[in-house]
């Protein structure tokens, strides 16, 4: 007989690995809960005269068995008898019921969504019914990638029916440009020490250059210089050194906090300095250590977070609250060109109450980067919905 211990965290998976390791002829000696979940004793090859005690011996020719301990079955355990195995088919009918319970949960999730479906058509219609202008508004709204809830209270003030439902769907989306916070401190007007944070990818390097040219133009490249933080991809420098030298501007690099607050005395005496953070992703570990970096070199450095039109809005709204843990100033909004709907990128600016700095569309250095403007966004997004985004001139 092969007596194995098995635990798991639950005896779903205490039993599967019975089944997988012994087979289903395995016989189950005892189960109890243990902290790390459940422990099961399983047995193959069983033979349950080895268990149980050995019936006493018969006496041998009128001698008993006190002096010589024979024919004396094995004394009890101290824990009490031996618990009663479960026998193959009592395993298969457990089995059995942990499958039929499963089905059910399957399907009372399923009726569950049936039923919550039914539900909100019915309060639609009725919608519908009361406020027939609200309802198409609403309908609109979200079909440029806003969630209901924000769609609604946008509609709210107007009257529940109406006779002329493209004036008010531009007034609609004049309610919705006015959500759009806006930056309005540009650096390019007020200087100092101006970072960049966002995930990898939404284009953080190229929105320096963007930033560092125009500045150029106003100002001269003797004022602005260009820090990296970026110690974690191969060759990071490289692109912003490469924008450096096509602007004739210092780019200088810094391995932690101390080295940044170092650097940023040094170059205490240009205007414009700008510092391009590693992209990270939120969910990256090492995401604190980046942020602790611009936090060590105190409140000069003013952040703004890049996010890029591409995004899923669960994912924008996910990146804010993790690069949220410093103060941000506003937010870069990236790749706009390569947006099919914006209302999502929208609702999480509006939701935040994040102020927009600047929006980029495109990867000219620096002609693709425009100053924000809601009503230009509004209509943009307003084209992506209708199908029709080579109408966009820009701004």
């Amino acid at each position: 007989m092969k007596i194995k211990r098995y635990v798991a965290p639950d005896v779903r998976q205490a039993l599967r690995m019975v089944r997988e390791e012994q087979g289903p002829d395995a016989v189950i000696l005892s189960n109890r809960r243990v902290p790390e979940g459940v422990e099961i004793l399983a047995a193959v090859d069983y033979d349950e005269e080895a268990l149980n005690p050995a019936p006493l011996a018969a006496d041998n020719g009128g001698q008993g068995s006190e002096g010589r301990g024979e024919g004396r079955g094995p004394a009890p355990s101290a824990e009490g008898p031996a618990p009663r195995p479960v026998e193959a088919p009592e395993l298969a009918a457990f089995q059995g019921r942990e499958a039929l319970l499963e089905e059910m949960r399957r399907e009372l999730s399923m009726l569950r969504g049936m039923v919550e479906g039914q539900l909100a058509e019915l309060v639609w219609r009725d919608y519908r019914h009361r406020a027939p202008l609200h309802a198409e508004l609403v309908r609109r709204l979200q079909g440029l990638g806003l969630e209901e809830g924000l769609a609604r209270e946008l509609v709210r003030p107007f009257p529940p029916a109406g006779d002329d439902p493209e004036r008010a769907w531009q007034e609609a989306l004049r309610a919705l440009a006015r959500r759009i916070p806006l930056g309005r401190d540009d650096p390019l007007d007020s200087g100092g020490v101006v970072a960049l944070l966002g995930p990898t990818g939404v284009g953080k390097t190229t929105t320096v250059a963007k930033l560092a040219a125009r500045f150029a133009l106003r100002r001269g490249v003797r004022r602005i210089a260009l820090v990296t933080t970026d110690n974690f991809r191969v060759a990071a420098h490289e692109q912003l050194r490469t924008y450096g030298r096509l602007l004739d501007v210092p780019v200088r690099v810094a391995r932690d906090a101390p080295e940044l607050a170092a650097l940023l005395d040094e170059l205490a005496d240009r205007e414009l300095v700008l510092v391009d953070t590693a992209g990270m992703g939120q969910r990256d570990l090492r995401l604190g250590e980046q942020l602790g970096l611009l936090h060590g070199a105190g409140a000069r450095v003013r952040s703004y977070l890049v996010l890029a039109a591409t995004a899923a809005p669960a994912a924008l709204d996910e990146v804010v609250r993790a690069f949220g843990r410093v103060p941000l100033e506003g937010c870069v909004l990236t790749k706009l060109d390569e947006a099919t709907a914006l209302g999502g990128l929208l609702e999480v600016v509006i939701r935040h109450r994040l102020p927009v700095l600047c929006v980029s569309d495109g990867q000219r250095v620096p002609e693709d980067l425009h100053p924000a403007d809601p009503e230009d966004l509004v209509a943009r997004a307003a084209l992506l919905a209708s199908g029709r985004p080579e109408g966009w001139v820009g701004t």
